[in-house]
């Protein structure tokens, strides 16, 4: 991503003349902007620590007003009270911010631009820093969500299912800025709430009718929530391939909040909701394969691989008539009939 960030920055920086560039994210808790990119001419010691998110900095003044400052003299009332120079070694008479709204008009951080010149920004500059904060938007953001994914990919076969489904609640609250995530998993035919974030979280309400349409339609729903604590939720099934939902993932904000379900986060939840599923069949068939001995492993192995009675006797050393053995007891533990059923039923949760 930094690399990304600093070429938006000197790109900004070539058209607009300014001196320094620096992009400002917010950090997890949404309580400060970290420096994640500086770019500029002979950068002393600049001063990268983490701003609070308030009206004490001209960039978090932006952030908090969501509006683009142009400023013509930060030496001037009431800008030099909050100016905070980037570097004390180069005296900076022009800022220029603007905040990265994301989807859901989410707020994600600032670009900044600094000039040593009085008045050395535009009405035409603002616009394209707001033309180039879109752009780092868009590479924050799938960034962010690929980075996501590919841990979640990392995770899969690494890590037990309920470490799984912990970590994709919490993607899906980090990821979409809402208050509280949420996975549900059906058990005896009724939806029942799974795991939390923050965890440990209480949800009271039964929301098996109200998840309904998003489970018939297969597709990201938005739901108004009624006789709940909460007033909204942006829900995804978990898939698994053309059987029936196995659950849902969802997003929920508390009344008096926004929550964002733009197409941008019915698409993330919907990735994150496709892995819950992997995990979810993941550890099905984790199950049918610890009904297995030790040595049935071994011959239901070698049996995936192809290799015919002989070849797995030959292998393990042991007799043909004691492969069928095995075959036979895997078969009854797995309720099918041939090793093409077996197959089928075992790797059929890594397949869908």
């Amino acid at each position: 991503m930094e690399e990304t960030l600093e070429a938006i920055l000197q790109m900004a920086m070539e058209v607009t003349g300014a001196r320094y560039g620096i992009f400002r994210l917010l950090d997890e808790q949404r309580t400060h902007l970290l420096t994640r990119a500086v770019v500029g001419e002979d950068l002393g010691a600049p001063h990268t620590e983490a701003l609070p998110l308030d009206n004490n900095s001209i960039m978090g003044r932006a952030a908090m007003t969501r509006k683009t400052l142009c400023i013509a003299d930060v030496l001037v009332q009431p800008w030099s009270k909050i100016y905070y120079p980037l570097d004390h070694t180069v005296k900076m008479r022009s800022e220029l911010v603007t905040p990265l709204i994301g989807a859901g008009d989410r707020l994600e951080g600032v670009l900044n631009l600094e000039s040593p010149r009085v008045n050395a920004f535009s009405d035409e500059d603002a616009m394209l820093l707001q033309s180039l904060a879109i752009q780092a938007v868009i590479a924050i953001q799938e960034v962010r969500l690929l980075d996501a994914l590919q841990e979640l990919s990392a995770r899969l076969l690494a890590n037990h299912p309920e470490e799984m489904y912990r970590r994709v609640v919490q993607l899906a609250r980090e990821l979409s800025g809402a208050s509280l995530s949420g996975l549900w998993l059906f058990e005896n035919r009724r939806l029942k709430l799974h795991t939390t974030s923050p965890d440990g979280s209480v949800i009271g309400s039964d929301f098996s009718d109200a998840f309904g349409y998003s489970l018939t339609s297969r597709r990201p729903t938005v739901v108004a929530l009624s006789n709940s604590e909460f007033s909204q939720a942006l829900v995804a099934p978990l898939l698994a391939g053309e059987d029936a939902p196995i659950g849902v993932l969802g997003i929920m904000a508390e009344p008096g909040q926004r929550l964002s379900t733009s197409d941008w986060d019915k698409k993330v939840l919907v990735l994150l909701a496709r892995h819950a599923a992997l995990a979810a069949l993941n550890a099905r068939r984790q199950a049918l394969l610890r009904r297995f001995t030790p040595r049935e492993r071994q011959v239901f192995d070698l049996m995936v691989a192809g290799l015919s009675n002989k070849a797995i006797a030959q292998t393990l050393v042991i007799s043909p008539n004691t492969v069928k053995r095995h075959l036979r007891a895997i078969f009854d533990k797995l309720e099918v009939n041939s090793r093409a059923a077996a197959v089928a039923k075992v790797y059929s949760s890594m397949t869908h």
